[in-house]
């Protein structure tokens, strides 16, 4: 049953990627989206390291299937925010890449602090931390998608 449901979790992630496009196409802030899904994670690694067993399973859950908003904000920022339409594709491709060494490089680093703090209880602070720079991030790709969308029209 809990494979089941990690399963539903992560069919949950795109389904959430996809609804964060469409918010983000009707008006919603960057920076909200990208808080709640920093926010869905960071609360998420913490339920998984202090709370009991069945609640931290539902945190790993919410970690999983949240954590969908953050892709689903990034990867349309990164279509309109690129340098001009030549640079679409290398765009995309730097904010893939750097998700995939973050994927890469993050197991390491978390056993690295785990290793260093005595153990594994303390692992939710480095993921965190992490959530709490993509949300000062979240700031800044705020303004600049602000200062990209075009002016409103205005009747006449």
């Amino acid at each position: 049953m809990m494979v089941v449901l990690q399963r539903y979790a992560d069919g949950l992630w795109p389904t959430l990627a996809g609804w964060a496009r469409r918010l983000l196409a009707h008006g919603w802030p960057v920076r909200r989206l990208l808080w709640l899904g920093y926010g869905a994670m960071a609360v998420g690694a913490l339920g998984t390291f202090t709370a009991p067993a069945p609640v931290a399973y539902a945190a790993v859950l919410a970690f999983s299937a949240l954590g969908g908003l953050v892709p689903g904000t990034l990867f349309p920022l990164a279509v309109r925010l690129a340098p001009s339409a030549a640079t679409v594709s290398t765009t995309v491709g730097w904010v893939q890449q750097l998700s995939s060494l973050g994927q890469f490089v993050g197991p390491p680093l978390v056993a690295w602090w785990a290793a260093r703090v005595g153990g594994w209880q303390w692992s939710w602070l480095f993921n965190a931390a992490c959530c709490a720079l993509g949300g000062g991030l979240a700031v800044a790709l705020h303004a600049r998608w602000q200062r990209a969308q075009p002016a409103p029209q205005r009747g006449g």
